[in-house]
């Protein structure tokens, strides 16, 4: 038989990482104040997310005022109502708000025809900053606005044409 040699080597075991001594080294303490920066600068930027939030609703809604303060006018429904028998005469002003882009839900007559001065009626679902809108648009006064409110109306604003109508803004623009 052959006698083989064999040489020993000696394998040095590596000491597991839970034996290491109580001292972070210069890298462990670099990574905690890394740590430490990037969950400050996350802080910072969500306190700013909130700021701008917080400016740009007091902007949009101003204090004292409800969501319902800015209304878009293609969301605004509005039934033109002959309040004076002159014919044709709602077509016009239901035209005019239609060029501003309301919704014109109705045209028609009113329930009599002895309207001698024109008049606004909000339904209540509408801020009276919005119907003074369209009393401008059309040329109705202010003091012409009454508020009637009505869960049943199919629109936000009932405008009823007055023997004024001839004196009204909207008409003198077509006529």
């Amino acid at each position: 038989m052959n006698k083989r040699s064999f040489t020993t080597r000696k394998v040095y075991a590596r000491k597991p990482a839970s034996t290491k001594t109580g001292k972070k080294s210069v890298i462990d303490t670099g990574a905690i104040k890394k740590g430490s920066k990037t969950i400050l600068i996350w802080g910072l930027l969500v306190i700013n997310v909130i700021l701008v939030a917080s400016l740009v609703k007091k902007i949009i809604i101003p204090s004292g005022g409800t969501g319902t303060s800015i209304v878009d006018s293609s969301t605004t429904s509005v039934s033109v109502l002959n309040g004076c028998g002159v014919k044709g005469v709602a077509l016009v002003f239901a035209d005019a708000l239609r060029e501003k882009q309301y919704n014109v839900v109705n045209t028609g007559n009113a329930e009599t025809f002895d309207y001698e001065k024109s008049v606004l009626i909000n339904r209540g679902q509408i801020s009276n900053r919005e119907v003074e809108k369209i009393a401008a648009l059309v040329g109705v006064s202010r003091d012409r606005i009454l508020t009637i409110e009505s869960k049943t109306s199919q629109s936000d604003v009932d405008l009823i044409i007055g023997s004024d109508y001839k004196d009204l803004r909207a008409y003198k623009k077509k006529h």
